[in-house]
């Protein structure tokens, strides 16, 4: 069974590798406190029975441990880039809607209908080449903006189970830490998602409406890339007769070509090919 660190490493996008959560870092940073904590809380040894002054000293410390600071550090760094990359995918789904409405208006006045029993008319072909142009960044950004919300979510889970370590191994003296720390997390947009969530439905909105006259099922289909799945019998019946076409041509060729070459070699003498 995959731990989550190597389910984090699976699920990660290359690219944006810098930007996530130092997973094993922030573990190592709970290891410290709890190996700290457990010297500290000894019954017995040289070092706490003889400097007591020294144990009360470290004990009564109020500044927050590196690894809060650590903690907050992450959560910064995985805000940024979330923002940054949500603030980016709006701009570029507000430029194709430009883009297409642009498209819209500047083919008209469209092609008139061929026939009278035609109602719709002819679109261009600088048109059909320009919408299915946009309609393939669209299914890029689409795609870009799951792996966004993927990636608020595989950090806000890594985070919450290095949370959930901290408050188990230790201790009860580092339960305002962690609430402290708790209550910082769900301030932080990724957190949540919500934003991108909702830029998610708007983008598969605008697709349905405009591409796919409001049919909800095909539109999903197109935007995560759907192929049908279902076996063509035609394409079957196809190959199963150019393999005999094959055969026919390899027996052919040896019948016509190869035996009368042998048999020319051989002095004309007929190639008997099964001894008696």
């Amino acid at each position: 069974m995959l731990t989550f660190k190597e389910k984090l490493a699976h699920n990660l996008v290359p690219e944006w590798e810098e930007h996530y959560v130092n997973y094993s870092e922030l573990k190592h940073h709970v290891k410290q406190i709890q190996r700290r904590a457990s010297f500290l809380a000894m019954s017995s040894g040289d070092y706490t029975e003889s400097n007591e002054p020294e144990r009360a000293r470290l004990i009564k410390t109020s500044k927050p441990t590196h690894f809060e600071e650590e903690f907050l550090d992450e959560c910064e760094k995985v805000e940024r880039w979330y923002c940054t990359q949500l603030e980016e995918f709006h701009k570029q789904f507000a430029l194709l809607q430009d883009q297409y409405a642009q498209a819209r208006t500047s083919q008209a006045p469209l092609v008139p209908p061929t026939t009278d029993l035609d109602d719709a008319p002819v679109e261009s072909d600088a048109f059909t080449l320009e919408r299915d142009s946009i309609k393939q960044s669209l299914v890029e950004l689409y795609k870009l903006l799951r792996l966004l919300q993927n990636f608020a979510l595989l950090n806000y889970t890594a985070l919450r189970k290095v949370l959930k370590k901290h408050k188990k191994k230790c201790g009860a003296r580092f339960e305002k830490a962690h609430r402290s720390l708790n209550d910082s997390l769900h301030d932080y947009a990724f957190s949540h998602a919500l934003p991108v969530k909702e830029s998610i439905l708007h983008l598969e909105h605008y697709f349905t409406a405009t591409f796919h006259d409001n049919d909800r099922v095909l539109a999903l289909a197109e935007l995560d890339d759907w192929k049908d799945s279902t076996l063509n019998w035609q394409n079957v019946y196809t190959g199963l007769k150019m393999g005999m076409c094959m055969v026919l041509a390899t027996w052919l060729l040896w019948d016509d070509v190869a035996l009368v070459a042998l048999s020319q070699s051989q002095g004309n003498h007929p190639i008997r090919l099964y001894d008696n």
